[in-house]
């Protein structure tokens, strides 16, 4: 019986957590969109903000938001954000699969949208790189990085982390791939989609390397494959074909080689404190 009201004290706990997260992030971003479109009106910068409209925004909010939630986070945990989000150094070998996973997801989702009925059908994903990857090439990368930081930290370490310290595992992935598609999507049935299958990868990666640079290389290198595939602005024929193939291949192959280099890893691990004589 105690053992079930320390669960449900648990679940409530986490409830109301995942409540100030939320709410936290609709205020921070609903005050920076008023800030951006309604005050931000430098006639002299102009031609730069429409030039680089969708970067700049995210910027503006990632840039605010990150600080708040330190704050937020210390205040609630009485724990420094970075130990919540679990910046864990991870191996070399480990960050270069992470950037070729990143950069497989990327071109297979770019070549995927370039089939001509799924352009027509789906505009919306179309839309969403022009806001996205729209501008100034040092600029489109800088905000990659930093977005990149600020949507692991939101989504893995916050949420994510609080989903799974009570929930069921696969209960907890769907869930935040749910919130994802909420905030970012609005829950765009296809957009949600899309979110939902990233979801799934970045934090069965999260949950076998318990860190969050793993997660931050993949995001990186996928949105940053996504900005260099639309420069190149290729049109559907064979290249995505050949594209989508061998993106496919090597997107499972990278997540089979993490999955046995995390295997290898804890296995060593094991072995080491099994031979380290007990004190």
């Amino acid at each position: 019986m105690e053992n079930i009201t320390n669960k449900r004290e648990k679940f409530y706990q986490m409830i109301g957590v995942l409540v100030i997260y939320i709410a936290l992030y609709s205020v921070i971003i609903l005050s920076v969109e008023y800030f951006y479109y309604e005050k931000l009106n430098i006639p002299f910068l102009e031609s730069f903000k429409s030039a680089n409209f969708g970067p700049l925004f995210l910027i503006l909010h990632d840039v605010i938001a990150l600080p708040i939630y330190f704050l937020v986070i210390y205040f609630m945990h009485k724990k420094s954000l970075f130990q919540i989000s679990q910046f864990v150094k991870i191996k070399k070998k480990t960050a270069a699969l992470c950037l070729l996973l990143g950069v497989s997801m990327g071109t297979w989702v770019m070549s995927i949208t370039q089939i001509p009925y799924i352009k027509n059908s789906f505009p919306i994903f179309q839309t969403l790189f022009k806001f996205l990857l729209s501008g100034n090439a040092v600029l489109v990368i800088f905000f990659v990085a930093l977005h990149a930081i600020y949507k692991e930290i939101f989504f893995r370490g916050m949420i994510f982390n609080q989903l799974r310290s009570v929930l069921w595992l696969p209960l907890a992935i769907v869930i935040n791939g749910l919130i994802y598609g909420y905030l970012f999507f609005q829950w765009d049935i296809i957009l949600t989609i899309y979110g939902m299958l990233g979801a799934i990868i970045f934090n069965l990666i999260f949950i076998w390397y318990e860190s969050i640079w793993a997660t931050i290389a993949i995001e990186f290198s996928l949105f940053a494959t996504y900005f260099i595939l639309r420069e190149l602005n290729y049109e559907y024929g064979w290249t995505s074909i050949i594209l989508i193939f061998v993106s496919s291949i090597v997107l499972i192959g990278t997540m089979i080689a993490l999955w046995k280099q995390r295997q290898s890893t804890s296995t060593r691990q094991i072995e080491a404190e099994a031979a380290t004589p007990s004190i």
